[in-house]
């Protein structure tokens, strides 16, 4: 608290001070006031902004979406600042994180764009892909399900979906595709 009431005094003098506003935002988190912290870090992120400073501005986007995990939203502006900042596995574990909360709150939809956007970061991460994949399955878009799968266990599990779903036709070309990966896979050949 001492060391907080100084930051704030030398503030009071010099108002954009990015260490005292760095340091405020740290104690501010570490008390618990987060919209303390959440202010001089915004306060930070603007003057870097400002003056031309995307990768520091990024990097405090960074601390912002991590200093709440119940603010949605800043968590979505953190990973965004990961990717603009280089750092792809912190902003796809950041993205898929997100998305499991919105899937598990019931916003599928938005837990989808997000996944999406995640591929968009890392287009080779199977993990990813496979999530996006799941997603579009769960809302019966075998379209955008058949884009997104890249393995033949995929092709066969998006098969199984239209079949189910009375798309015959669909189901054989989506198990030609997963035979056409794996030529050794009798069951699928057999399947076919």
């Amino acid at each position: 608290p001492k060391a907080a009431a100084l930051y704030k005094k030398l503030l009071k003098i010099k108002g954009n001070n990015e260490h005292a506003l760095l340091q405020l935002a740290e104690i501010g988190a570490r008390q618990g006031l987060l919209a303390d912290a959440r202010h001089a870090l915004n306060i930070v992120a603007d003057a870097r902004t400002a003056r031309g400073d995307r990768s520091g501005a990024a990097e405090v986007r960074m601390r912002l979406g991590a200093l709440d995990p119940g603010d949605l939203e800043a968590r979505l502006a953190g990973a965004r600042a990961a990717a603009e900042f280089g750092d792809t596995p912190r902003a796809v574990t950041g993205l898929t994180s997100l998305a499991r909360e919105l899937q598990e709150r019931g916003s599928a939809d938005e837990a989808l764009t997000v996944l999406a956007e995640a591929m968009r970061i890392a287009p080779g991460d199977p993990d990813v892909t496979s999530s996006v994949m799941q997603a579009y399955l769960a809302k019966g878009d075998f379209v955008r399900a058949r884009d997104c799968a890249r393995t033949p266990a995929q092709f066969k599990q998006i098969a199984a979906g239209l079949e189910a779903g009375g798309h015959a036709a669909e189901a054989i070309e989506t198990l030609a595709e997963a035979a056409a990966l794996d030529p050794t896979d009798v069951d699928t050949r057999r399947q076919l």
